[in-house]
Formats: structure tokens, C-alpha cells, sequence
């Protein structure tokens, strides 16, 4: 279901912020099916009331045109929205006089597109920054010096897990999410 993106997304506002989902989950094996899900509709509500669209497909019906799988994210604030694609590729995409890309073609996984996002939304504008988890902003380096990232630890993992959770089993309807 995109357990790495709603992980991406905890990241972004919190681990155990998310206080209650809904979602339409489709099965091809027919409703509480055993296969994997195809599809995913719903919301995610976040501490103070932010309310998020959520839309998965995994049955290939989301293909992009040159036929490979393809992941957004997007993150849209007052001062501007940013684009992370594919988990390779950070782009500024609003205002349009600051459209931009700030990371570029980077293998899959690449640790700055994560870091400048975070850092981003941390200066709660829409440029780039260095800060986050992963590269970079946490100190104990010499300048140009990789730093080793942070772990992640079980309880996030754990939370994104529950988060995944709750959004299969609310069948529609509101549900809480339910943490340690």
C-alpha cells in the first residue's frame, strides 16, 4: 500500500500524529480478500485537524507512460508546495516564480531528496535545505563530510505499520490509529 511513502509521510509531521484514517480498499480477490491490495482511497487526519488525501493503485492502472511504476509525493504549504518523484527527483512547484528543481535524477533512494524536503517543511518554507534525516545537517563532520544517517528506529517502523493497519481495516468509515 505505499508503506514507505506513509513512513516518508510520518517523517514529515510526526511519528504517531496521524489520529484517525478512512479508505476504500479494493481487493482483487474480492472484498476481505487474502491477495494484496489493487487500490487504496481515503483520508488521514493529523493532530490539529489536517486532513490528507490518500490514493494508492498497485494494480499497474497508475503506470506511467513509458510503463514503470511511478510514486509522488507532494507537500503543499503557504509559502509554497514540493514535489518529491519518484524518490529521485525534489522539485519546487509553487509559487510558480520559485518552480525549481532543487535535487535532480538521483539513483532511487536518494538520501538528499529526503533531507531537503524535511528540511523544507522543518523552515516551514518551500526551498532546499541540507538538514533532515540522512546527509548533512546533524553535525559530527568536517564541512563536505558525509554524516551517517539515523537509524530508524522500531517504533517508527511500527507506527507506519499501524497507520497501514488501520487505513485497511476502517472499511470506510473513521477509525483511530491506534499507537504504543
Amino acid at each position: 500500500m505505499g508503506t514507505h511513502f506513509l513512513f516518508g509521510l510520518c517523517e514529515l509531521l510526526g511519528h504517531g500524529a496521524a489520529r484517525r484514517v478512512r479508505a476504500a480498499v479494493t481487493y482483487p480477490d474480492g472484498a476481505g480478500g487474502e491477495r494484496a491490495e489493487v487500490a487504496v482511497e481515503g483520508e488521514i487526519e493529523m493532530e490539529g485537524g489536517l486532513r490528507l488525501a490518500l490514493s494508492v493503485r498497485t494494480d499497474g492502472s497508475g503506470l506511467a507512460a513509458d510503463g514503470e511504476d511511478h510514486y509522488e509525493l507532494g507537500v503543499r504549504g503557504a509559502q509554497g508546495a514540493l514535489l518529491l518523484d519518484s524518490f529521485t527527483t525534489l522539485e519546487r512547484t509553487a509559487p510558480p516564480r520559485r518552480k525549481a528543481t532543487l535535487v535532480e535524477g538521483g539513483g532511487y533512494g536518494r538520501k538528499e531528496c529526503v533531507a531537503a524536503l524535511l528540511a523544507a517543511v522543518a523552515e516551514g518554507g518551500a526551498g532546499g535545505g541540507e538538514a533532515g534525516r540522512g546527509e548533512g545537517g546533524g553535525g559530527g563532520g568536517a564541512e563536505g563530510e558525509a554524516v551517517a544517517a539515523e537509524l530508524i528506529t522500531a517504533r517508527e517502523g511500527r507506527n507506519a505499520q499501524r497507520l497501514v493497519d488501520a487505513l485497511t481495516a476502517s472499511g470506510g468509515e473513521w477509525v483511530d490509529v491506534v499507537y504504543d
